[in-house]
């Protein structure tokens, strides 16, 4: 079963389901992967190795009303953008809701690095909905691999990957790197975010089509007087979804009935 980029929007979703069902449920044997990946014989990454301040204990010490218990309700806590009742991404809510399994296995794949990308997401002062997004690009797994030659969490894929740093050779791909492809990827959405005017949308849009391709939209739009929000946008299939899919994750996470976005600019 194959969960493409274009499910992205649920992704917002996955991250209240993550919160909700995964403690919960047991993990059946020989789930189906989320997406298809072709790993290498030698794993570029040990997760057993990773240094204590990548992976520490998950644990968060709970705050004066004893709410935090672990490291996805403090995420849950710290979205923030707005809801927007769509038939798109209630249906991707619905399809997370509906498999508990696969959020269960998706938050602990997460185990080992969310810590790190939530610091520093707050570091950057980055909205922490951006930490759902390695669910929809890679469901957390730092090997994933797309047929469009897509690596890591983040889902680079070559030339944009070296365009932000990341090494890529014989011996070591910085993409499947989680500090680096993580510094990198944040960079990249900063860098989206301001091109498209603080439009969280349009970035995110941006990110998995091309700025490119999302810029000719909105000028196709202006040229006939249509609006150049993300919903008015003749963007391709997968792309019009992926938004969705993203805020269906924003959604899961937030215990919320509809999901969370930005509002467009």
């Amino acid at each position: 079963m194959l969960y493409p980029l274009f499910r992205f929007a649920p992704a917002v979703i996955f991250g209240t389901a993550v919160l909700a069902c995964a403690p919960a449920v047991q993990l059946p044997e020989n789930l189906p992967t989320p997406l298809v990946t072709e790993e290498p014989a030698q794993p570029l990454l040990d997760v057993g190795e990773l240094p204590s301040q990548l992976a520490p204990d998950m644990a968060i010490t709970p705050d004066e009303e004893g709410i935090s218990t672990d490291l996805w309700s403090y995420v849950g806590r710290q979205l923030q953008w707005h809801s927007i009742n769509n038939k798109q991404v209630t249906k991707q809510f619905e399809w997370y809701r509906s498999h508990p399994a696969y959020l269960y296995r998706v938050s602990e794949r997460a185990t080992p690095y969310l810590y790190h990308i939530v610091n520093t997401l707050e570091q950057r002062g980055l909205p922490m909905e951006l930490a759902l997004l390695p669910i929809v690009e890679s469901a957390y797994d730092p090997l994933a691999y797309s047929h469009g030659r897509a690596a890591g969490l983040w889902q680079f894929i070559p030339g944009t990957g070296r365009q932000f740093g990341l090494e890529q050779n014989w011996w070591y791909d910085g993409r499947r790197d989680v500090v680096a492809s993580t510094r990198a990827a944040l960079r990249y959405l900063e860098q989206l975010n301001l091109d498209f005017n603080g439009d969280w949308l349009l970035t995110l849009a941006a990110y998995n089509s091309g700025p490119g391709r999302v810029k000719r939209a909105m000028e196709a739009n202006d040229r006939r007087n249509l609006d150049v929000d993300f919903w008015s946008l003749p963007l391709p299939r997968e792309t019009r979804a992926y938004v969705p899919d993203r805020k269906s994750t924003r959604l899961n996470s937030s215990h919320s009935s509809v999901s969370r976005m930005p509002s467009s600019a």
